[in-house]
């Protein structure tokens, strides 16, 4: 079933200050860096919306929510097989989805 996703962090769990995926234009010796994993979802989110962008036609993928906590994954199959194997080592949606749930809860709504 290719059903779209909304993708929140939940709100009794507020992401760790220090895996936050924006990144730091100052960074000293010192500072700590987002995790690998939080960058490449960061940078396929992007990227994505940069194509919409830049294009007229073509289905949405993957976009940030409208509220800008989360992100909606329009297509799990094409994000499955289009985009993890750009950014990460697999082609598994369950697993990414894990691997989110390791920063703070995840919140998963069909739309």
């Amino acid at each position: 079933m290719n059903v779209p996703l909304q993708i929140t962090m939940a709100a009794d769990h507020p992401p760790d200050p220090s895996t936050s995926s924006r990144r730091s234009t100052t960074a000293s010796p010192k500072a700590k860096l987002p995790a690998p994993f939080l960058s490449k979802t960061y940078d396929l989110l992007e990227e994505e919306e940069e194509r919409e962008e830049n294009c007229s036609g073509g289905g949405r993928i993957v976009s940030w929510n409208t509220e800008g906590n989360g992100f909606v994954v329009w297509s799990p199959a094409e994000f499955s097989e289009h985009m993890l194997p750009r950014y990460f080592k697999h082609n598994n949606f369950s697993s990414f989805i894990r691997q989110l749930n390791t920063y703070g809860k995840v919140e998963l709504h069909d739309l």
